[in-house]
């Protein structure tokens, strides 16, 4: 029998976001409530987006309110999703990343089929309509 922990409650919430980022969502403490561990992890979250950011503004310690501390947890995970993909604000010279150049293969010229042949050596299409005229006699 294989058993395995699930994250529930807050957890829960920012795991899948840490699973894109190849690492579990920190866990939550023994003695910390809901609202203390939103706060924690939102912070851990902010070091995902650039400084730039409105929400990497915000203070996440004890002068927020716990009435706004799900909405704006929340609003730094969907802030860390949107950049997962980011690349702008990688450094280049970290040799832990390679460089990868996604090309659109969509706007090459295609090639036009002349002829498709049986195993037989017979042509099962031609571009020549005199010929595919032979074959159906």
């Amino acid at each position: 029998m294989d058993m395995r922990l699930e994250p529930i409650g807050p957890q829960a919430l920012w795991e899948e976001t840490f699973q894109k980022l190849g690492r579990s969502a920190p866990m939550q403490r023994a003695d910390e409530n809901d609202m203390a561990y939103l706060r924690r992890v939102a912070r851990v979250g902010r070091k995902y987006i650039p400084s730039g950011e409105e929400i990497a503004r915000v203070a996440f310690d004890y002068t927020m309110p716990d009435a706004v501390v799900p909405k704006f947890s929340e609003m730094m995970r969907e802030r860390v999703e949107a950049n997962l993909r980011r690349t702008d604000n990688l450094d280049p010279r970290d040799p832990s990343y390679r460089v990868v150049h996604v090309t659109d293969d969509f706007s090459l010229p295609a090639r036009r089929v002349v002829r498709i042949n049986a195993p037989s050596s017979m042509p099962l299409y031609s571009a020549d309509r005199r010929s595919m005229g032979q074959i159906f006699r």
